[in-house]
This record gives C-alpha cells, sequence and structure tokens, in this order.
C-alpha cells in the first residue's frame, strides 16, 4: 500500500514536468498554435508535433492536440506550391555534404502530394520562416501516418467529429500518398534511407518501425471516414514480409535485410500488429537492449562507416544512447502485456538522477545528456504513463488474436 502510495507520487510528479515541458515549447505562428521538439530545434517537426499530441490526449488536453493537428495543414505537399518554399537535404546519402541539398520541380511535388515534410524552419538565419524541409529525398512516410494515426486518435478519444470532418480532404490526400508509396503493390510502405526518425541508421525499403506506424494510420481511416486498404490485410502483409519465428526484420530491400534489434519494435505492440504471446517473445527479445540506466536504441550498435550522413562511434548518439521518446514505447508496451515493474523503471530512466528536465537522449557511459526540455520525449511519457495507470487498473486494451 506504502508502494502503491510512493507510486502515486512519482507518476503526479512525472506528468506535471512532462506536461510543463511540452507547455514550455508551444508557440504561435502564423496564427497557428505549434509546438518545437525542443528551444534549440529551430522550427517544427511533423512527427515529434504527433507524438507529442498523442501524449496530450492521454494527459486530457484534447484542447491543445487538436490546434497542434490543425497547425500541419497548411504544410502539407500540393502539386501547385512554389518550389522556393522547400529544401530538399538529400541526407539518405552515406557521405553526405552540403552540395548535395536541391529544390523540388514540378514533377516532384505532383509525386509527392499529399504527404507530410519533414519539418518547418522558424527564426533561422540561413532560410526564410517557413522555408519546408524534406530531409531525405521523399516526404517522410512515417510522418504522414502520424498525423492520421493521431487524428484518428483524436477522434476516438473525444467523440468530436468536427477535426474529422474538416480534415477530411487532406487527410484522404495523405492517406492516398502512402499508398503510392507502395511501389510493389504489396500493402507495405516503401522509403529511401533516412526516411524516418532514425536520421542516421540509413534503414530503407520496408522498414518494421514505418510498417507498424502505417498500420496504425490504417486502422485510425475508420474514425476518421477516409479510405484505404483493409487492415487484417495490411497486418497480415507485415507478417508475411517481415516476422520471422526468430523475431522482426528492422528492414527489408530485395537485395538485404537487417536482423538488428531495434526499441521502436515496440510499435507492433501499440499499435496492434501483434497478438499477446507475439507481444511477449517481442518484449523478451528487447531485453537485449539493457544498458546501465535504461535501455538502449539498437542492438547490435552500428559501425560508423554504415552510418550517414554523419558518423559516430559505438556507444554514441543513436548507436547506445538512452532515448525518452523512444524508451516512452517500450515502457508502453510493457504495461500493456502487465509488466507494470519494468514500464515503472523504463519511464524512471527517463528522468536521469540529477535531471532538472527531460532530455531527448543520454549517454550512460559518458554522462552527457542532450537537448534539455525535450517535448517529444516529454508526450512519449505521458503516454507511457496513461498505459501503466490502465495496466494498473486492469483496462488496457485487448490484442488481435
Amino acid at each position: 500500500m506504502f508502494a502503491r502510495g510512493r507510486n502515486l507520487v512519482h507518476d503526479s510528479a512525472w506528468a506535471a514536468k512532462a506536461l510543463h515541458t511540452i507547455e514550455h515549447n508551444v508557440r504561435c505562428f502564423r496564427s497557428e498554435t505549434i509546438v518545437q521538439p525542443s528551444p534549440r530545434y529551430e522550427g517544427m517537426w511533423a512527427r515529434d508535433t504527433m507524438i507529442i499530441a498523442l501524449g496530450l490526449l492521454d494527459a486530457g488536453r484534447a484542447d491543445l492536440a487538436g490546434c497542434l493537428l490543425r497547425a500541419w495543414v497548411p504544410y502539407q505537399i500540393h502539386e501547385d506550391d512554389s518550389p522556393s518554399d522547400y529544401v530538399i537535404l538529400n541526407k539518405h546519402r552515406l557521405n553526405w555534404t552540403p552540395a548535395d541539398v536541391s529544390c523540388p520541380d514540378g514533377a516532384w511535388l505532383r509525386n509527392n502530394r499529399g504527404g507530410l515534410v519533414t519539418s518547418v524552419y522558424i527564426g533561422r538565419d540561413t532560410f526564410p520562416d517557413g522555408t519546408r524541409e524534406i530531409y531525405s529525398c521523399h516526404p517522410d512516410p512515417d510522418s504522414t501516418a502520424w498525423w492520421i494515426l493521431a487524428c484518428g486518435r483524436y477522434a476516438d478519444t473525444t467523440g468530436d467529429q468536427r477535426l474529422a470532418e474538416d480534415l477530411r480532404l487532406p487527410l484522404q490526400a495523405a492517406m492516398d500518398n502512402l499508398v503510392r508509396r507502395d511501389s510493389d503493390r504489396d500493402l507495405l510502405v516503401e522509403q529511401c534511407p533516412n526516411e524516418d526518425w532514425a536520421d542516421h541508421m540509413r534503414r530503407h525499403g520496408k522498414v518494421t518501425y514505418t510498417q507498424a506506424v502505417w498500420y496504425g494510420a490504417v486502422r485510425a481511416a475508420v474514425s476518421l471516414g477516409i479510405r484505404g486498404p483493409d487492415s487484417g490485410e495490411v497486418r497480415a502483409a507485415i507478417h508475411t514480409r517481415l516476422l520471422r519465428s526468430s523475431g522482426p526484420l528492422d528492414w527489408r530491400c530485395p537485395r538485404s535485410h537487417s536482423n538488428r534489434v531495434a526499441q521502436d519494435f515496440s510499435l507492433l505492440i501499440l499499435h496492434g500488429v501483434l497478438n499477446a504471446d507475439e507481444a511477449h517473445r517481442l518484449l523478451r527479445r528487447l531485453n537485449r537492449l539493457e544498458a546501465p540506466e535504461g535501455h538502449s536504441v539498437v542492438t547490435p550498435a552500428f559501425q560508423k562507416t554504415r552510418m550517414g550522413p554523419y558518423h559516430f562511434k559505438r556507444g554514441e548518439y543513436q548507436n547506445a544512447g538512452i532515448w525518452t521518446w523512444l524508451t516512452g514505447w517500450e515502457a508502453q508496451a510493457r504495461a500493456m502485456v502487465g509488466d507494470v515493474d519494468t514500464a515503472r523503471r523504463l519511464i524512471g530512466s527517463c528522468f536521469c538522477p540529477g535531471c532538472s528536465c527531460i532530455y531527448e537522449w543520454i549517454e550512460p557511459r559518458r554522462g552527457s545528456r542532450h537537448n534539455p526540455n525535450f517535448a517529444t520525449g516529454a508526450g512519449s511519457i505521458l503516454s507511457a504513463l496513461a498505459r501503466l495507470q490502465e495496466a494498473e487498473h486492469g483496462s488496457v486494451s485487448g490484442f488481435v488474436q
């Protein structure tokens, strides 16, 4: 009983710190309410906004979440946009240099219509406010899918259909964009290197993380009243192409694949791709990510010559650091299967000893911390706390059988 009381105190303090972190990053830009990932990020990022909005919905802040979701409508790609509003970084290349930066043409805008840009620049000396960045060579499919998923969650959580009605055409265009990314018509979306959150791992082809978010978007389409593929068929395609008895592939393309274990596999559980038995097996596999103060991002770590466009040694950056928003995903997955002790420990690892705020990532071996007041991590932590509370009250949603 005393332990439960202490847990409630910790949960309340953690939630308050997470909400404060998000509110610290909320801004007004061109009459819209937007959120920056952290004060050091000069602009707004699509996937980060959606993860933050999901956390706000779990924390009962649907009003702010709805504003953040609407703010991305002007930054959806249209074929009649001005190419001068865009910058394509082309950071899918291993040996990237600033000379690789380009601008789109009309054909690129037409082919990528409906997708969300990676980020929108605000307050930079080198580009005008409102410049739209494409990190790799196409819109990140996960960002577009996260938008659909978060809007669907808003409709389900609030019962308010006004957002879905107001955004039906943009959301349908977003779904159509993702369907076109299925280049071989196997119901899975394909991507170039670095077209997801892991901006140096160069995952490409059919990336398991991206398929998990894609499946979540397909399921959300029902709540939003937009057309999309059959969710059962998409789920079956993920199982056929990417899930093996030994565990999921990290990514797969026609000529190669990766067997690395990645923390973002947790989304296969969160978004309903796995049944209960499969979820337990996956989490046993994720135990390999155990690090001194939490769980790392991927194992085995990458060699610096295999990463791009910048190179990091083993034990640096995405190789071994503890990332708060990925840890929040794993904590949610652990809570959903009833492993509340591990879920709580993972959440606690995001609040490192002596840390006065939430950071983007922490390197336990070096003791270094990066990007304080990180709102994306705060959003994921809020969702993790909600799943933890549901688990402790026996109200976690059931698994697909």
